[in-house]
């Protein structure tokens, strides 16, 4: 055991590390350490009592994300480019409710990807500046991964009974739903060997058939449509599953 909290029951949620040997871990009660070593660590104050539920690290900064100690509402975000100086930048999503929080978070493909209660899955390419949301349904979705060209977000749709659903999208803003193949939460995602790895309730896992990259696609298009016409494009969707030619190649479903 590395450290032990001075306050007993407090729970941390996540940890993340810059390559310059930093790491950062937070927690609720308004809990961050910070060490450079991964022995000794370190509080750092500032956080009042907010429950600090995610943390990621791009290549020049700490994303910390959470919500009110109650359980729920009253949304944070903090940057930091060394774990020690923090810096609120909530106000630069002024369209996250009072109600609503920031909860799960993950560096992906050249964007923080974060999602929370009724916040709606939202994404930032200023470094925690803004967090920008382009859907109109209150997803929650705490598994979050990317490969292969595909951004995947696995969780549940609060506006639809909390069904499960699952998220892709080829460029990080646009995004397609459709349901899950399980009833039963998924928690956080891998992508590996090719393919994408969930984990959550019920001690599942469940595991994508293997993806393709997208330097196939042009020839994979031939051989489904040899015919070509509007059906053979890129983003058509002829079978009306809601999936592009694209996700459906990438994910190695039939088109049609």
């Amino acid at each position: 055991r590395r450290h032990l909290g001075a306050t007993a029951g407090t729970t941390l949620y996540g940890v993340a590390a810059s390559t310059g040997g930093v790491l950062v871990a937070t927690g609720q009660n308004g809990t961050v350490l910070r060490s450079t070593d991964g022995v000794s660590w370190s509080p750092v104050t500032g956080f009042g009592t907010s429950t600090l539920r995610g943390i990621a690290r791009n290549g020049s900064t700490f994303v910390m994300t959470g919500y009110a100690p109650a359980g729920s509402g009253t949304g944070k975000i903090w940057t930091s480019s060394d774990g020690l100086t923090w810096t609120e930048t909530t106000g630069g999503s002024p369209d996250i409710a009072s109600w609503q929080d920031m909860r799960r978070i993950a560096w992906l493909n050249g964007r923080f990807v974060s999602s929370g209660w009724y916040s709606k899955l939202r994404t930032s390419t200023d470094n925690g500046a803004s967090f920008t949301t382009t859907r109109t349904r209150s997803e929650e979705l705490p598994a979050m991964a990317f490969g292969n060209g595909v951004y995947l977000a696995a969780g549940i749709d609060r506006d639809s009974s909390n069904a499960d659903v699952d998220l892709l999208s080829l460029n990080g803003s646009d995004w397609l739903s459709y349901p899950a193949p399980t009833s039963n939460d998924r928690m956080d995602a891998i992508f590996f060997a090719s393919t994408f790895i969930t984990v959550g309730v019920n001690g599942e896992i469940w595991q994508s058939d293997v993806t393709s990259s997208a330097a196939g696609l042009a020839a994979w298009l031939g051989t489904q449509f040899p015919g070509g016409g509007g059906a053979s494009l890129p983003g058509a969707d002829p079978d009306g599953d809601g999936l592009t030619n694209t996700l459906e190649y990438a994910l190695a479903l039939p088109p049609a």
